[in-house]
């Protein structure tokens, strides 16, 4: 059975509360999930689960509560970490490429691309009483919604695995 990710942006607005602004559309990588959470692979510098983050969003909240029975391995990364993950995860697979394939200076891309503050975002996702997430209107970059250019410590992704 194949294991997924399923990852949500949440940003701390001006504030102070987290909110869930965009889910992320991943493939599926399990040397990304190792080195992310030791899901599926274990490395030296994986980093472990966190369950969840201090003030999760309403969105994220509801949605783990909702999924016991198949969500698993709860954790969250800041965008250093983020960035960590990525650059390790980017030298496994050029350490494993054969010496023979000439690629290596060529950029691979990341698994999940660290937000910018002009990242535009389109709304804030919240629950509905159907039980399902519904998006409320929201336009604006992120820096304006963070309330700063300076976005590291105010952004974050959430994530949790299924089998």
């Amino acid at each position: 059975m194949g294991c997924d990710i399923h990852p949500f942006w949440e940003a701390r607005a001006k504030d102070g509360t987290w909110h869930a602004i965009e889910d992320v559309d991943t493939g599926r990588s399990y040397d990304w999930f190792g080195l992310a959470a030791g899901v599926r692979r274990n490395f030296e510098e994986s980093f472990e689960p966190r369950g969840m983050p201090p003030s999760p969003s309403w969105a994220w909240e509801y949605l783990s509560e909702r999924s016991t029975d198949f969500f698993h391995s709860h954790s969250w990364l800041t965008l250093s970490e983020l960035r960590e993950v990525n650059r390790n995860w980017q030298r496994r697979i050029n350490d494993d490429r054969d010496d023979d394939y000439d690629l290596k200076s060529e950029r691979i891309r990341d698994f999940i691309e660290p937000l910018t503050p002009d990242h535009v975002i389109t709304g804030i996702l919240i629950p509905d009483n159907d039980g399902k997430i519904k998006k409320i209107p929201f336009a604006g970059t992120l820096a304006e919604f963070v309330g700063s250019d300076d976005i590291d410590d105010k952004v974050r992704i959430v994530f949790a695995f299924d089998n």
